[in-house]
């Protein structure tokens, strides 16, 4: 099972209404993402009632207390000393009315919780004798006073809470102390509230009567919610995309809808904007029962005939988001295949509004068993995928009721109908041959795992394999591709988008990946140990057939430790796989691995371990070949009949001994691997297209010539372990492969975590630092570097820098071009390679700017780390450009020792185009994949030095475009305490979440 990472919705508590989300990974572990940017108060809310201009932050506070006219902004007071900047409120109490009576802020958090402690910071610094306290009111009479940095507390009055009309959470409770500011008062145990008040009790003497805050945090003790489990496990390398439902994050701003990466602004939407039981019938938002989270979509039916025009009828629900930047160069989504996850059910209870018919007559309550959509206007549905190539295609699939319509007589998953093998727009329900998985009740949660490939053999255009709850094995039907459109562009869609229809769905989680991957797919399609037989061990029956008089031997690599080889004299010796689809991968990735010994040696006497396709004029072909380019090297050559492109290995690979080889293909690049370590890589155009199946057969010891099919480039040797992947393995598992670590059966298909943290460990982020040139676009939750030289500067080390941790602990940086062995290695460039398209997408901007070193050394030192220990992830990103495959990281431990790291960073990134745009291939999973996590540990007084070595690639060049630093601390146990609000204005990151995707 995989467990989906849930945001858990979170309160914002006064001053400034940044929304923070918390995510439950399992019981005990807490990580979180700040998804509004730091410190821009343009984004927060604001109150113009009582005073044009003036930020405020009535929010959730009663009766109109708040920051309603105390919020000075230097329009209004030119004598400002402050100028208000960005980062930071500053409250004068009441100055404006003429007089200084204590200002009291009511709050209200919507339910009763279990408050445990509350800290607020005052940042005015010393001078004046004001008292700023925070009393959180639980029930009439508890309280806390909050010092000033000033020193004394003052005198207050209690406000009486009865008198506003608020209900006390619990009865009387006294609780009563003085802390300094910045320290957390705590209750001691969890005491039930709902409602908090914060007291300034006089105007600060000097500045301008005013007090400034950065940061008003209030904890609860909430037990976790239970984990949510997916039956499917996802697919090698994870999902392409995922939303995931998740209260508090959904907005309904145009360009802005859900997780703020998709669009409602659309031909098939006329929503609101509104939730549910609010603006006109129908909506849509984000339900939190126990344990889970759903979005829920409802349509009505026709508002319009009920009195409520368009624009915003909510006639039409829908959403739709532009998947074009996560499908690789010359892929079809649709014809060339795609894999679809989502839960869903019918709507039955909760928040549902009333039936509006279209046409007009009487409303009536929504149906007590669900109403469900159809396929409608050209193929569009509940879950949707558009391709813009080919003239536009769409594919759907809803959940229906046999009442729905008159065709259907059971309920179940509704698609795309059977209307020939040509695009059409009567592929709707009813129209056509229907095509339905029939469900006994879709108004119960649903798993559903989908894969769509071009296929006419069944008379449609596409076939589709369904699996349902864990099946294993599918039910598929054949289906023609519909012509609705929407954007002119491949997107994912969410539709209730019928003006006809009316339907309600909850949608737990909804995520696609490029290619049709079935259900527990390794991504390995074909494995040949030779240990007896060429039959192929992978389970897809991809059998080979020995030719000539090839022979078992039993030399065989000793990492492998037994069975048998194969034997090649060179003289009609092949294996012939023949020419199965499966080995046909188009533009998309794959792997090559095999062992091969020989001492064949000669310009024009080559060997092959593999050969897909025919190679010469017309040719289009995959080859890996001795002796192809220099004698003694072997060469992976890839050909698309237009531009031939080869890597080589720098070592010799026909001494005679066993040599570990590997090629792949990863986006627009070619690798070739020997004995677990890179040796040489090439960069491919963009939509490069190796569609070999029209070619020659595949070959294992011998190749095809392509004008008269004859036999070439025999091997003379031995060859094992053939295997095949249709997806990238990333560099850890070739380099277990080639130790004995891993075989085919066993490799895994991503690279593992870092085995460094104990099992019950909790990460807080600690300092996350965006590395590059000045005038960067900063990733939010990050810091910037000050003093940092401008793009394309060169050769300059950065000055000490000060930047300011989640702590409040002030942070000495520095970079230069140091190696372990404290010697001045080359220079330090400084490069911003522009603005992603990508920008909904984290860790992106981290990305697109970074420093580099061409000869391969850059060391961070870091000076001020409080006492204790901290993981540490490296992100290696040029975004134009290969670079060093191998990093290794060197730590400077207390005694002054470099320490050798056990992790290898990997700065190859092959989706970029070297002088183009290749900062839009950046995604998360991309940044997850090159970047690197270890521990450090610090004794709170020596500073801190790591140093990223990249020399020992081919392409030492050495690029570094971030670090996040996580504080590692033991789990909180059960209830674990939730951080229910941190206004962290000057640049305090709070926890942070990397992966919004399904684990």
């Amino acid at each position: 099972m995989s467990v989906l990472c849930r945001r858990v919705s979170v309160f914002s508590v006064v001053f400034l209404f940044l929304a923070l989300t918390v995510t439950v990974c399992g019981q005990g572990t807490l990580e979180a993402a700040l998804i509004s940017p730091v410190g821009s108060l343009a984004e927060h809310n604001r109150d113009n009632s009582n005073s044009p201009g003036v930020r405020g932050a009535s929010g959730n506070t009663i009766d109109g207390s708040g920051f309603t006219g105390n919020v000075v902004t230097v329009a209004e007071d030119p004598n400002d000393s402050h100028n208000t900047p960005t980062n930071i409120w500053y409250v004068k109490p009441s100055e404006q009315a003429g007089a200084n009576p204590p200002e009291i802020f009511y709050y209200d958090l919507g339910s009763s919780l279990p408050l445990e402690s509350v800290v607020l910071w005052n940042q005015n610094g010393s001078g004046g004798t004001g008292g700023v306290r925070d009393q959180a009111e639980i029930g009439p009479i508890t309280q806390v006073s909050v010092a000033t940095t000033t020193g004394s507390p003052g005198n207050f009055t209690l406000g009486d809470m009865g008198a506003l009309g608020w209900t006390p959470g619990i009865t009387s409770q006294a609780v009563s102390t003085t802390v300094g500011a910045g320290q957390t008062f705590d209750f001691g145990s969890p005491v039930d509230s709902q409602y908090l008040r914060l007291t300034i009790d006089a105007a600060q003497q000097g500045n301008n009567g005013q007090y400034a805050f950065n940061e008003f945090a209030v904890l609860a003790d909430v037990p976790a919610p239970p984990v949510q489990e997916t039956i499917f496990d996802a697919p090698p390398g994870g999902w392409s995309y995922m939303y995931i439902a998740n209260p508090g994050e959904d907005n309904p701003a145009v360009g802005n809808a859900l997780d703020g990466t998709w669009d409602h602004d659309n031909g098939s939407d006329e929503w609101d904007g509104s939730a549910i039981g609010a603006g006109r019938p129908g909506g849509a938002q984000v339900i939190t029962p126990d344990p889970d989270s759903y979005l829920r979509i409802q349509d009505t039916g026709d508002p319009r005939d009920h009195g409520m025009g368009d624009p915003g009828s909510n006639r039409k629900v829908g959403f739709t988001k532009d998947i074009r930047p996560l499908i690789p160069d010359g892929h079809d989504i649709l014809d060339d295949g795609v894999t679809m996850t989502f839960r869903a059910r019918l709507a039955t209870d909760g928040p549902l509004d009333d039936v509006h018919p279209d046409g007009g007559g009487a409303t009536a309550p929504w149906p007590a068993g669900g109403d469900g959509y159809l396929i409608h206007d050209g193929g569009k549905g509940l879950f949707g995928i558009h391709q813009e190539e080919g003239d536009d295609q769409t594919i759907s699939f809803s959940l229906a009721l046999d009442s729905d319509h008159g065709s259907l007589s059971q309920a179940g998953l509704v698609m795309n109908s059977l209307n020939g093998t040509s695009r059409s727009g009567d592929v709707d329900t009813g129209e056509g041959t229907n095509n339905q998985l029939v469900i006994a009740d879709p108004t119960a949660f649903h798993e559903f795992w989908v894969t769509v490939k071009g296929d006419t053999s069944g008379g449609g255009t596409h076939r589709v394999d369904v699996y349902m709850d864990g099946a294993t094995t599918p039910d598929t039907f054949h289906v023609t591709s519909g012509t609705g459109e929407d954007e002119g562009r491949d997107y994912l869609a969410l539709y209730q988008g019928a003006t006809g229809q009316s339907g309600a769905a909850d949608i737990d989680f909804y995520g696609f990946r490029v290619g049709a991957w079935a259900p527990g797919d390794t991504g390995l399609v074909a494995y040949y140990n030779f240990d007896g037989n060429t039959n192929d061990h992978s389970g897809h029956d991809l059998h080979g057939t020995a030719q000539g008089d090839a022979a078992f031997n039993s030399d065989v690599p000793t990492q492998i430790g037994g069975g048998q080889s194969m034997s090649f004299d060179g003289d009609g010796d092949f294996v012939d796989l023949g020419n199965p689809g499966e080995l046909d991968f188009g533009v998309g990735d794959w792997t090559v691995s095999g062992w091969v010994k020989t001492t064949q040696s000669g310009g024009s006497n080559r060997g092959t371990l593999y050969s897909n396709g025919g190679d010469g004029g017309g040719g289009v072909r995959t080859v890996l070949t001795q002796n192809e380019q220099s004698d003694g090297t072997l060469s992976l050559t890839v050909d698309d009949d237009s531009d031939k492109i080869q890597a080589e290995t720098d070592s010799d690979t026909n001494d005679g001994q066993w040599h570990h080889i590997v090629g792949i293909r990863q986006g627009r690049a070619i690798a070739v691997y020997v004995d677990g370590e890179l040796q040489d890589s090439n960069d491919l155009p963009g939509g490069y297209d190796l569609s070999e199946t029209s070619q020659q057969p595949a070959h294992i010891g011998a190749a095809r010539q392509q004008s008269d099919s004859s036999l070439i480039k025999e091997l003379v040797g031995q060859i094992d372990d053939v295997a095949i992947w249709r997806l990238t393995l990333p560099h850890s598992v070739i380099q277990g492969l080639a130790d004995g670590t891993y075989n085919p059966l066993t490799a895994p298909t991503t690279a593992l975590p870092p085995d460094v943290l104990p099992a019950d460990a909790e990460l807080s982020d600690f300092l996350n630092i965006d590395i590059g040139p000045s005038g960067q676009r900063v990733e939010p939750g990050f810091v910037g570097l000050p003093g940092a030289p401008g793009n394309n500067t060169g050769g300059t080390n950065l000055p000490a820098a000060t930047l300011i941790a989640a702590t409040g602990d002030a942070i000495t940086f520095t970079l230069d071009n140091v190696d372990q062995n404290g010697s001045s290695v080359g220079g330090i460039d400084w490069r911003d390679r522009g603005d992603s398209d990508n920008d909904g997408v984290s860790l992106v901007l981290v990305g697109e700017d970074h420093i580099k070193n061409n000869s391969g050394v850059i060391r961070a030192t870091l000076e001020g780390i409080p006492e204790g220990d901290y993981l540490v992830e490296a992100y290696f990103v040029d975004a134009e450009n290969s670079q060093s495959e191998a990093i290794e990281i060197y730590l400077t431990d207390a005694a002054g020792t470099s320490v050798l790291q056990d992790v290898l960073g990997d700065a190859s990134f092959p989706g970029g185009n070297p002088g183009g745009s290749g900062e839009d291939a950046l995604t998360t999973n991309l940044m997850d994949a090159h970047s690197a996590a270890f521990l450090m540990t610090s004794d709170g007084s020596n500073p801190i030095q790591i140093v990223f070595n990249g020399s020992l690639a081919s392409d030492d060049e050495m690029p570094l475009s971030g670090l996040a630093i996580h504080s590692v601390t033991a789990a909180v146990p059960e209830p674990s305490t939730l951080i229910l609000a941190i206004l962290g204005l000057a640049g305090l990151a709070v926890f942070r979440r990397r992966r919004r995707a399904l684990l």
